[in-house]
């Protein structure tokens, strides 16, 4: 769907593409007039069913390589639409074999905006406990799907989770409590991606289809511990020493010039009948310098900031102003009938 301006073009993907290379056609489509163009993709991980079931339906064979390149693909795709922190650029021209500098993104696309960056965590012993809780479920005779592994994993005590469960029994149950709901997912989602957990649909009741979590190609290799595990976490960028030294430095001397750059003037009285301006802050100086010594002078007479004697200063000067304002406004009437009346004339 596109939505155009004159200036810019709109891509809007409603749902994530089969793979990053129908994504770049897709995208791609926005910029052949040599405008700017902003594609914007809404994604959910259960796209990830409905498509991988869709390239298994549309095969002659489910498990064959071609089948398996396609599912790899949208794997990719996957990894694409969860990456918070690597150059979109970066990432599409990588998996076509390009390389780019992500400093000459410019902050173009929304990773580079948000300033994230990449933490590599080892995350084997939390992917042998998943691996383990999976077994335990299985153990008592329970499906499970990855929402549900998920939220067993964190300890979830909600009875649409552990209904026919027996969690005392559970291996691992609880393992991954101090975690969050989002890094917990990118764990399991990448899982998923290093083929060491299984989705498969299968049919349930009333003609639905769920997709149930089993262990995948290489799960025994983690298990075995000849196989590492690592995940990716987005953090914020620590700025550089030196260059935040240089901000710090300069923005104390911008503050120091402004500061030195408020000096007091006073304008001398006009001699047309206008008010000098009245500076309060001259008005605080004098009462200071008249306070006696030893002290502060105090007024007790009128409640406020300024003295009683300033305070009835402005009052006097208020006045005046009103007088000269009312005095125009009623030339003003008398201009604007004088006209009126010689139209009619």
């Amino acid at each position: 769907m596109g939505i155009d301006k004159p200036d810019v073009r709109y891509v809007i993907h409603f749902s994530m593409p089969k793979s990053i290379t129908h994504y770049y056609q897709e995208s791609g489509r926005a910029g052949r007039d040599g405008m700017n163009a902003d594609c914007i993709l809404f994604y959910s991980y259960k796209d990830k069913g409905v498509l991988e079931a869709m390239i298994k339906n549309s095969s002659n064979n489910p498990f064959s390589a071609a089948t398996r390149r396609k599912i790899d693909q949208l794997y990719s795709c996957l990894r694409y639409c969860e990456d918070s922190f690597e150059c979109r650029r970066t990432l599409q021209l990588q998996f076509f074999g390009e390389n780019f500098d992500q400093a000459n993104c410019n902050k173009t696309c929304d990773n580079c905006r948000a300033g994230l960056v990449a933490e590599n965590r080892n995350v084997t012993k939390e992917a042998k406990e998943i691996l383990q809780l999976l077994s335990s479920i299985s153990s008592q005779r329970r499906s499970s799907t990855l929402h549900q592994l998920s939220e067993l994993w964190r300890g979830s005590k909600a009875k649409q989770h552990t209904k026919f469960l027996i969690t005392s029994t559970l291996t691992g149950y609880g393992g991954g409590s101090k975690l969050n709901k989002g890094d917990t997912d990118r764990i399991m989602h990448s899982l998923v991606f290093e083929n060491i957990l299984e989705e498969t649909s299968q049919q349930a009741g009333q003609g639905f289809s769920a997709d149930y979590v089993g262990q995948g190609t290489h799960a025994h290799a983690v298990l075995t511990g000849n196989r590492q595990v690592f995940v990716r976490f987005a953090r914020k960028q620590v700025p550089d020493k030196k260059v935040a030294t240089k901000k710090a430095a300069t923005k104390k001397k911008d503050a120091e010039t402004k500061a030195k750059g408020k000096k007091k003037t006073k304008k001398p009285a006009t001699t047309d009948g206008e008010l000098p301006p009245i500076e309060f802050d001259d008005l605080l100086e004098q009462s200071e310098a008249t306070a006696p010594t030893g002290g502060v002078k105090r007024h007790t007479s009128v409640s406020g900031v300024l003295p009683a004697e300033h305070i009835s200063a402005l009052r006097t000067r208020i006045k005046r102003l009103v007088a000269m304002w009312a005095a125009e406004v009623s030339e003003h009437i008398h201009i604007c009938c004088f006209t009126c009346n010689n139209t009619e004339n």
